[in-house]
């Protein structure tokens, strides 16, 4: 009907729409959470001026080469080899390490990885991935629920930003405090993702259509 207690009714009404609404908030929640440690160990590690510039032109050129191979690659030959929970399960299972590093050393060099593979992973492989998770999931109902799904991503969004700024701006917290705050929202998506992918694999059916 479009008003806002349909939309909840569609996030909260059973299980499987609740670990979908998790998934999406977590996921937005995780990419804010990332990108403001991203610019803090930037901010810490790297010199300014034209390096500093360079430095983020050299990222660019990192993120949409390895987004070009992946794109050569192919995704549906990529999630047909990996399989669709595999694939799904993929990105947030890698950011999880990342992230556990960076609580041992916070190493711009391991920030920056991060930020390629989560930039490249997310548009190459995850995204389609998940999409076909959930039509396959969700069935006919995916097409009138993703609207309702995306405004989740927001509130995700929204949310993450709200912790990094009270963490921040009120706790004054430590730079390994917020890697442990990625940590943990790495850990909570990737845990979200689990029933669904589990879901798919008891289905039977994990290789998608070209």
């Amino acid at each position: 009907g479009g008003g806002f207690a349909d939309a909840l009714r569609v996030l909260t009404g059973d299980a499987q729409a609740r670990s979908v609404t998790a998934a999406f908030v977590l996921a937005a929640a995780s990419g804010i959470c990332l990108e403001s440690l991203f610019y803090w160990i930037l901010t810490l590690n790297a010199s300014g001026g034209t390096g500093f510039v360079q430095l983020l032109a050299s990222l660019s050129i990192w993120m949409n080469g390895a987004s070009l191979v992946l794109a050569a690659g192919g995704s549906s030959r990529i999630i047909r080899h990996l399989g669709l929970a595999a694939s799904v399960l993929a990105v947030p299972a890698c950011l999880l390490l990342g992230s556990g590093y960076l609580l041992l050393a916070a190493a711009l060099t391991v920030m920056l990885i991060m930020r390629v593979l989560k930039d490249s992973l997310s548009g190459g492989l995850y995204e389609p991935a998940s999409e076909r998770l959930l039509v396959r999931l969700q069935g006919a109902r995916y097409g009138e629920q993703r609207p309702i799904f995306e405004v989740a991503s927001r509130i995700g969004t929204g949310l993450g930003a709200l912790v990094v700024l009270v963490l921040t701006l009120l706790f004054k917290v430590s730079v390994q405090v917020m890697v442990g705050v990625v940590i943990a929202v790495h850990l909570f998506w990737l845990l979200s993702l689990i029933p669904l992918a589990q879901r798919v694999r008891r289905n039977g059916s994990v290789t998608p259509s070209s």
